[in-house]
């Protein structure tokens, strides 16, 4: 009985020590990424050009560069949240009147998302399985709504028709 709860405390620490190294790993493989996507992101804020508002999201993508309760806020609140507003954007993307910053603003943006799904690799998995149920459900809704569509429309017609 002891020796067998050593041996899963034993593959508790080892699979602990195991995720702790894979995440250094990746943070240290994000990390010449995460130096670009601050350096755009600063050189953005700085631009006098700037809109403020830009600015402030800019910022904000720099402070969770580093965030790695980031991912599992995420990974927990995006299933409640596509729920709650339907799949539509809520916030409006950064745009500028400039072609160069928002070349920049993609640029650190995408930079920034590679980052942060390096952070922690359970919460980007459970990310990425939940974003493909989302696409399931989204998928499944267009084919429910075609059907409608097709049976009403078959419907109404042949009503139609009688009448």
């Amino acid at each position: 009985m002891i020796e067998q709860i050593v041996w899963h405390i034993a593959i508790v620490a080892i699979t602990i020590v195991a995720y702790a190294l894979l995440c250094n790993r990746l943070m240290r493989a994000t990390q010449r990424v995460r130096i670009k996507a601050a350096e755009l992101a600063t050189e953005v804020i700085l631009d006098s050009r700037t809109p403020k508002h830009v600015a402030m999201k800019m910022q904000t993508m720099q402070g969770d560069l580093l965030n790695s309760s980031a991912p599992w806020l995420i990974a927990i609140m995006l299933i409640p949240y596509a729920l709650q507003f339907g799949f539509r954007r809520t916030e409006e993307y950064p745009v500028t009147d400039y072609d160069d910053l928002n070349s920049k603003i993609n640029q650190a943006s995408t930079y920034s998302i590679i980052s942060f799904l390096a952070l922690s690799p359970i919460a980007t998995t459970i990310i990425c399985l939940q974003g493909l149920l989302i696409l399931a459900y989204l998928a499944s809704l267009k084919k429910f709504s075609n059907f409608v569509k097709r049976v009403l429309g078959h419907s109404i017609s042949s009503n139609h028709r009688h009448a």
